[in-house]
């Protein structure tokens, strides 16, 4: 797992993959062009050859629990209409294909000048014409995918008062607090793809350098609960109050991506990627999924990784194997299962041979939206240990590239025994071990053992 990450922003520094998309007979139906993926190290994980296309994993079925993320409604409702995102060979007018699009009913949502797409609205009876199919057929046209709908990853739990500050225990689990005599985040930039920061926090607003909005609501404030959440994990400030994070100086950018229901659509997401690209992020933590791949958000990624930027995603809360969602399956980017307070993989969790490494993520206590403290659950509680950690090792290496960090990451992860290499990557992210630094004593049982199976 950890290999195939490595060698997946190796080949792509090198601009030895050409290219990470490809259009096949069926791409025009999005979800429906999905094909099997090779891992290069023989074992179906996240690897690639240059130069060619790693699809998406098949499709999976997934649990519609609170909370459950993981799943895309994407069934043509006959009375609404169908939002597409049209991706275009570099050097090809979008806007002006646009014309020719609404030639068939076609009306222009948004450009994504990033990816070179375009996302535009047929008429249901349109999206399904041999007018339109022909058109998009065209050499010109790289991919054609549905923008469908991502899911947060988290369970509620129970919302909590402090008198004065704890550490909760996946920070300490992590060996975050033996590591702040080596490095605390400072300096280190964090682009939080989310629902927004509740930047008035008192545990956070320190931190909080920017909240930017890629909705059109004009706010980066948070308004659902879920981004503030995974802020407090990854940079929570070090005080008397509340609780403290992984990496207590890291500046928090918090992008604003899904509106206050927890909704958000993959163009969108795209747009807070390419927020983050544009304005120099160090690494960006993407607590969301769907079972469905994206050309255009794999496109821009691409773009962030060729940079030097680390992109960390939750693997998805389906509780089953070979369920990792995307974008955590994107070969570049690090996949973060949960595991709970006792060193089991947490029973939601997705498992797969995508999972990079494992952190905490079950009944985690962090910041809140208004001002306060709540308990969650989810994959999307455990990357923001994982983006946190690496705020860490940069801040403990200055001048390191990304490829030194995830080394430094996955080196000092601790296998957990009885877990598998689907359940835990390399292992429990251990920040202490990363960095050099006096290790926190490990639980009976958790050290170093070679894995099952």
């Amino acid at each position: 797992m950890t290999l195939a990450v490595l060698a997946y922003v190796l080949l792509l520094e090198a601009g030895l993959i050409l290219s990470t998309t490809c259009r096949g007979a069926g791409s025009i139906g999005g979800s429906d062009d999905a094909r099997s993926r090779s891992g290069s190290d023989g074992q179906g994980g996240k690897g690639g050859a240059p130069g060619r296309p790693v699809w998406p994993a098949p499709r999976i079925g997934f649990p519609r629990g609170p909370g459950g993320g993981g799943s895309s409604k994407r069934e043509t409702q006959s009375k609404k209409p169908v939002r597409k995102i049209i991706t275009f060979k570099p050097g090809v007018s979008a806007l002006e294909y646009n014309t020719i699009l609404e030639s068939v009913g076609g009306k222009l949502v948004k450009e994504l000048p990033f990816v070179d797409s375009i996302v535009v609205e047929f008429p249901p009876e349109a999206a399904e014409g041999e007018e339109l199919q022909q058109i998009l057929s065209s050499d010109n046209v790289i991919a054609v995918e549905d923008d469908y709908e991502v899911q947060l990853l988290c369970f509620f739990r129970s919302s909590l008062n402090y008198d004065r500050q704890v550490v909760p225990w996946g920070v300490k689990r992590i060996g975050a607090p033996d590591a702040w005599q080596v490095g605390t985040g400072k300096g280190v930039k964090v682009g939080v793809v989310d629902t927004g920061v509740d930047t008035g926090h008192p545990d956070l607003k320190q931190n909080v350098k920017a909240a930017v909005d890629v909705t059109g609501s004009g706010s980066g404030m948070d308004y659902h609960g879920h981004g503030t959440h995974v802020a407090g994990t990854i940079a929570a400030v070090n005080n008397e109050i509340g609780v403290v994070g992984v990496a207590p100086e890291a500046e928090i950018y918090a992008v604003r991506a899904f509106d206050r229901y927890g909704r958000a659509q993959i163009s969108t997401i795209v747009e807070g990627v390419r927020w983050c690209v544009e304005n120099g992020m160090h690494v960006v933590n993407m607590s969301f999924g769907s079972k469905d791949e994206s050309t255009a958000l794999r496109m821009a990624i691409d773009k962030g990784l060729a940079k030097g930027m680390i992109f960390v995603a939750a693997a998805g809360n389906s509780g089953r194997d070979n369920s990792v969602v995307f974008p955590a399956r994107h070969p570049g980017v690090v996949a973060v299962s949960a595991i709970s307070e006792n060193d089991r993989i947490a029973s939601f969790s997705s498992r797969g041979p995508e999972v990079d490494v494992t952190a905490p993520g079950d009944k985690i206590v962090s910041t809140y939206k208004n001002g306060g403290y709540k308990s969650m659950s989810g994959t999307s509680m455990a990357t923001p240990h994982v983006t946190g950690a690496v705020a860490v090792i940069l801040s403990a290496n200055p001048g390191i590239t990304s490829r030194g960090v995830l080394a430094k990451l996955m080196e000092g992860a601790v296998r957990l025994p009885g877990l598998s290499r689907n359940e835990q990557g390399s292992g429990l992210v251990d920040v202490s071990r990363s960095v050099g630094a006096s290790p926190e004593k490990k639980e009976a049982g958790a050290e170093d053992k070679a894995i099952p199976a």
